[in-house]
């Protein structure tokens, strides 16, 4: 049986141990593995969980101080007696049993107290949990170390790439180390930095009459910047809109590259911070650009999600079909960004967050209309129909369209170059810092 995961491509047989209470556990073991060629299979792997983490884990839990334990589930691959120690495993003597799975994330576990709760979320061979109450950090440690091969590496400070620093105020998330990794790698430690990453008006397109570059390379770059997405919303934009060009890539596009990696030159260290006094309010700016693509003429959807004034998720995309209108263009990126807040929004019912009428912030008032208007008429029947369920949300109360003046669209940061002053407020407003300044 072969089988592709993240880039990587593997060969299992089928295997099955032992009857467990009268059940056959049959497992896929794998025999051989083969990198496939121009793809990033180290970085690929940790990118989702790493996105996860910062979305919604470290910002909700911004009351709890967290560890880690890099070592946990080292059974897993120790030797056959260990495994076969997995399979006999009874329910009531494992400590997960004991803890509530959360409804979108399987490998995320909480146990809840009168007045405390715990957390515990799991990666491959990696844990990390924390705790209202320190007391109850010590008891599940205790309790796995009973039960597991596992070692304890104190409070969490580095984590699939992140850096996180913790202090009785706020949390702090970076990948500063990452960053200067990377421009080690692609030789760019020398290079002079620049204040934006991309500087407008937006004159990137496919370039056919240029020269071609290293295709190994460009993707390669592009892979370990989309890595660095995780935290470093700044750069989402460009770093998307260069990935675009990764088929054939030209000089005018590494040139694009190779400016990000200037600006992250000049700022390594620029991170997420989350304060412990912020609440639970839950807020999303959407915008698009209308027909900025050069090439097919769709335009990018663009979006943030703010909660308790901290930014937990953002996204910058190409729209899958081309707009008619402005209005269309915004509509579309409305509903994206619905989605996801009613995502976010189930994901904090784990945490007993009862949230309705969450407001989406709009710098259009045409896509406002529509939104708002169960009727379908004839200007708005070509539309995707997947797009119009933002209308039985807006009727069932559970989003809400407000208008923003476009000087105050931060989703503007996720569409288009900027310039300096207006690239530096946006990040500021998104809670990004810089702890050398």
């Amino acid at each position: 049986m072969e089988l592709f995961l993240d880039g990587v491509r593997v060969e299992f047989f089928l295997w099955m141990p032992a009857s467990v209470n009268g059940t056959v556990v049959t497992c896929l073991i794998p025999i051989h593995f083969t990198v496939v060629e121009e793809i990033d299979y180290f970085l690929s792997s940790r990118e989702i969980k790493a996105e996860r983490l910062v979305q919604y884990l470290l910002p909700v839990s911004h009351s709890i101080r967290w560890f880690g334990d890099p070592s946990f589930a080292v059974y897993l691959v120790v030797n056959l007696s260990d495994l076969e120690l997995l399979f006999n495993m009874r329910p009531e003597t494992d400590p997960l049993f004991f803890l509530l799975i959360c409804t979108i994330d399987s490998t995320l576990f909480l146990k809840k107290y009168p007045k405390h709760i715990l957390l515990v979320q799991i990666y491959v061979d990696d844990i990390i949990f924390g705790s209202t109450n320190p007391k109850l950090c010590e008891k599940f440690e205790l309790l796995m170390k009973s039960e597991y091969k596992m070692s304890m590496m104190g409070e969490l400070t580095f984590f699939l790439g992140l850096q996180i620093k913790q202090s009785e105020k706020r949390i702090f998330i970076n990948q500063g180390k990452y960053v200067h990794e990377m421009l080690k790698k692609f030789d760019l430690t020398s290079c002079t930095p620049m204040k934006t990453p991309m500087a407008p008006p937006l004159t990137l397109d496919k370039d056919s009459k240029g020269k071609s570059v290293d295709v190994t390379l460009y993707r390669g770059m592009i892979g370990s910047l989309l890595y660095l997405t995780a935290s470093r919303p700044d750069i989402m934009y460009s770093t998307c809109l260069c990935a675009r060009y990764q088929a054939e890539p030209k000089e005018s596009h590494l040139t694009a590259v190779k400016r990000i990696f200037r600006y992250l030159k000049g700022t390594p260290n620029l991170g997420l911070w989350y304060s412990k006094d912020s609440g639970f309010d839950l807020t999303a700016y959407s915008d698009s650009d209308f027909a900025g693509c050069k090439i097919d003429r769709k335009s990018t959807t663009g979006g943030c999600h703010l909660l308790g004034g901290k930014l937990v998720s953002w996204t910058s995309k190409k729209q899958n079909s081309v707009s008619t209108s402005t209005a269309e263009a915004e509509y579309v990126a409305a509903g994206i960004c619905c989605a996801q807040v009613l995502w976010l929004r189930n994901q904090l019912q784990d945490y007993d967050i009862q949230l309705s009428k969450i407001p989406i912030y709009c710098d259009n008032t045409s896509a406002i209309a529509i939104a708002n208007n169960p009727v379908l008429h004839s200007k708005t029947k070509h539309i995707e129909v997947r797009y119009h369920f933002i209308r039985d949300h807006v009727m069932n109360g559970d989003i809400e369209l407000h208008f923003v003046p476009t000087e105050y669209q931060l989703a503007d940061l996720f569409t288009k170059p900027l310039d300096v002053t207006r690239f530096n407020m946006l990040i500021s407003e998104l809670g990004m810092l810089n702890p050398d300044d």
